[in-house]
């Protein structure tokens, strides 16, 4: 059974991650990729790269 602190951990991990994911995107986006190539390579899909406004 998972503690509260574990689970804390798990999430804060997750964000980290997600973060991570994200801030390569930015920077693949200001490299000229489109969407999809970011999608592609980054494992997220269009519409979570879209809500975090990962487009112009």
């Amino acid at each position: 059974m998972a503690t509260t602190a574990d689970k804390l951990r798990e999430e804060g991990k997750a964000a980290g991650k997600l973060e991570g994911k994200l801030e390569a995107a930015r920077r693949m986006k200001a490299e000229g990729l489109n969407l999809d190539q970011i999608a592609r390579i980054t494992g997220l899909s269009v519409e979570e790269l879209k809500k975090h406004q990962i487009v112009d």
